[in-house]
């Protein structure tokens, strides 16, 4: 079997369209078809990333046993079923993941917890908004990973850039409203802005998080995709 029957395969039993692989891969629909219909293949930073969206190991994109044929660590029904955690040091730092982006956001919200939790350590004012704001933030960070154990495993590029901001706006307000840091007037101004960026960042996330549930366009029924190899 070729690489591009196994996009084809594993696209169809992710229910997702051409268009859409094509989106989570960052080329057009038209790369796509090509690489099923054998025209052209994958660079390697699109195997990596297909190996990530499709939970299967690059080894079973791209090994052939001796005979020709392809040889799958998994079939393409067991890695829908039980994901491989196999990837490369590569994948670990080029792929955001729901879970690894709710992690983040809950760490920074739990500092965040703790510095406003400090009497008399920050402006009144920034303490009572850093406070409730974060629970927010924590509250996107769990349902992001209760998301990637649903098995949505492509996180919008919108909602990483999101967390981002929302962590970033975090540190900034931890450290703009603490008393004698700035001058008054200083510190509201900068708190202003700040909080501003952290409401915008979460919005960017529950955006995203909207995406991951949305409705996928139907692809015609396949009655059989298990992989079947010709006969010699």
């Amino acid at each position: 079997m070729t690489l591009g029957e196994k996009i084809q395969i594993l696209r169809k039993q992710h229910s997702m369209s051409q268009e859409q692989l094509g989106t989570a891969v960052a080329v057009s629909r038209q790369a796509i078809s090509k690489w099923e219909t054998g025209e052209s293949i994958p660079d390697v930073d699109n195997i990596v990333q297909l190996s990530n969206i499709f939970n299967v190991t690059t080894d079973y994109l791209l090994k052939n046993g001796a005979d020709g044929k392809a040889t799958p660590v998994h079939s393409p029904e067991a890695a829908l079923t039980h994901p491989t955690t196999v990837r490369t040091d590569e994948a670990k730092k080029t792929i955001s993941t729901p879970a690894k982006t709710g992690k983040s956001m809950i760490i920074f919200g739990v500092v965040g917890l703790a510095v406003a939790g400090i009497p008399g350590l920050l402006w009144n004012t920034a303490a009572d908004v850093l406070f409730h704001s974060v629970l927010v933030v924590i509250a996107l960070g769990v349902f992001l990973i209760f998301s990637q154990y649903m098995g949505k495993n492509i996180l919008p590029p919108i909602a990483v850039f999101g967390a981002k901001m929302t962590n970033t706006s975090i540190i900034i307000i931890c450290a703009a409203g603490i008393q004698g840091m700035l001058t008054r007037h200083h510190s509201d101004v900068l708190l202003t802005l700040t909080i501003v960026a952290l409401w915008l960042g979460m919005i960017l996330v529950a955006y995203g998080c909207a995406k991951l549930y949305s409705k996928r366009k139907k692809i015609d029924e396949v009655h059989d995709l298990r992989p079947s190899f010709p006969e010699n």
